[in-house]
């Protein structure tokens, strides 16, 4: 059997955590668990010092000031100590077989890193019935699709791909040549996927496995903390964050969170400066690898447009629900 380190990073996230963990604990070929507690200030450290007492398996690290995805991720990579390396996130459900399908899928296609579907959870929604409705629905054609920003993790498919989502498997040895930039400081977007297009570059073999589920929190359950939102420096940036820790910290209803999760301003803002520095790092090779014929500019502001589009497809459903309820 295939000894497994798993990472998890994590910020004021005692509330998700709480929901994510038990999964965790029942990945049977997983050795090691290492929590990457990267700066929390809630119940966070005792919950873990808990769960601790009952399984020997634990691994808790704690960074003293917030130092963003990235950094967590590479903290946990450096205390692993098997062979293969499982990235989990505070924030998302493994499937109780989800570590044994990646590690014999590994196995089986020679591969270096391997990853499974990423379904989104809807509120009070069991995991059979979301692998049910996913198997069911068709794409909804008003979201835009562009291979250079995004990629379908929900198909039933295995296949190589150019990058996946965030909670993979990989072979130790791939740490050795590539690890996650740290200069993804703001926000979570582009850090996960700057590192499949490095391993790609490298000759890393990176597949998508269809037979293993991994369950993304509906956001209404994790619209507080969050190890991927980074305080930056900028004025700006800290007058808009406002309204974000109005809502994480001081609104008790769930419906309200919601909203001012999905509208937040400065969220769009620190994920178009990451996509565009990650446009930067790597148009040469988006560029051979989708034959694109725009220049760089081009898909910066496609991906602003994305955002926008994306916001107002949001509002839009607000709306139509609020309608139905009246």
């Amino acid at each position: 059997m295939d000894h497994i380190s798993l990472v998890i990073p994590t910020h004021n996230r005692y509330r998700t955590l709480r929901i994510t963990m038990p999964y965790y604990l029942r990945q049977k070929n997983v050795k090691e668990i290492i929590i990457v507690d990267d700066g929390s200030n809630d119940e966070t450290e005792s919950y873990i010092s808990k769960l601790k007492e009952k399984d020997s398996r634990i691994v808790y690290i704690k960074h003293s000031k917030r130092m963003g995805p990235s950094c967590a991720r590479n903290t946990g990579i450096n205390r692993a100590s098997n062979n293969y390396v499982l990235i989990g996130e505070d924030d998302v459900i493994f499937h109780y077989n989800y570590s044994r399908v990646l590690s014999r899928a590994l196995r089986k296609l020679n591969a270096d890193i391997v990853g499974g579907r990423l379904l989104f959870l809807k509120h009070n929604e069991t995991l059979e019935s979301c692998i049910s409705r996913h198997h069911k629905q068709t794409l909804d054609g008003k979201i835009i699709k562009e291979p250079l920003f995004f990629g379908d993790f929900s198909a039933e498919r295995t296949e190589s791909v150019l990058f996946l989502h965030a909670c993979v498997l990989f072979r130790k040895e791939v740490f050795d040549v590539v690890r996650y930039d740290e200069n993804y400081l703001y926000n979570y977007f582009r850090e996960e996927t700057d590192i499949f297009l490095n391993a790609k570059e490298k000759g890393f073999k990176i597949f998508l496995i269809k037979d293993a589920v991994a369950f993304h929190l509906p956001t209404i359950s994790r619209s507080r903390g969050g190890c991927r939102h980074f305080d930056s420096k900028s004025v700006v940036l800290k007058i808009l964050a406002g309204p974000r820790k109005l809502a994480a910290y001081n609104l008790s209803s769930p419906l309200l969170r919601t909203i001012f999760h999905q509208l937040d301003i400065d969220d769009c803002i620190m994920k178009f400066i990451n996509n565009n520095y990650f446009v930067e790092k790597y148009f040469s090779v988006l560029k051979k690898e989708f034959h694109l014929n725009n220049r760089k500019t081009y898909y910066k502001l496609f991906f602003a447009k994305h955002l926008l589009m994306e916001k107002l497809l949001f509002l839009q459903r607000l709306i139509r629900s609020c309608l139905c309820i009246n």
